[in-house]
């Protein structure tokens, strides 16, 4: 997660910013999401409550930016609307979490658990 950000950050020129840069950050995610579930097919390690965390935040976060884009270049918004201070919000929260997670490596909001209980009841 860090790596993804750190390299999107060098890579954007924030006084050449427009709203592809959004999907910029959504392709970053994608492509952290992918070598999150490479690594851990690869070398056969099961999810730790980190990984969880991370790759259900960056899911978050890349679909987040998707609807954002698609605001501002689709409908063309330029009035200040409900979905921005919504997306402000749920990016950074969900940011601060994986973070979190990272941290103190516990699962509080649980969402591991909350997976295992709905694998057990479709897929078994």
């Amino acid at each position: 997660m860090a790596v993804s950000y750190f390299i999107s950050n060098h890579f954007i020129s924030l006084s050449d910013i427009g709203v592809w840069v959004y999907i910029e950050w959504a392709i970053y995610d994608l492509l952290t999401i992918s070598s999150i579930l490479f690594c851990h097919y690869f070398f056969s390690k099961k999810f730790c409550v980190a990984a969880y965390y991370v790759f259900f935040g960056l899911v978050i976060n890349t679909f987040l930016y998707i609807l954002i884009f698609s605001d501002f270049y689709f409908m063309k918004t330029t009035e200040r609307w409900w979905f921005w201070s919504f997306y402000t919000i749920a990016v950074n929260v969900v940011d601060v979490m994986m973070v979190a997670v990272l941290i103190v490596n516990k699962d509080f909001i649980f969402l591991v658990k909350g997976s295992g209980i709905l694998k057990k009841k479709f897929f078994s």
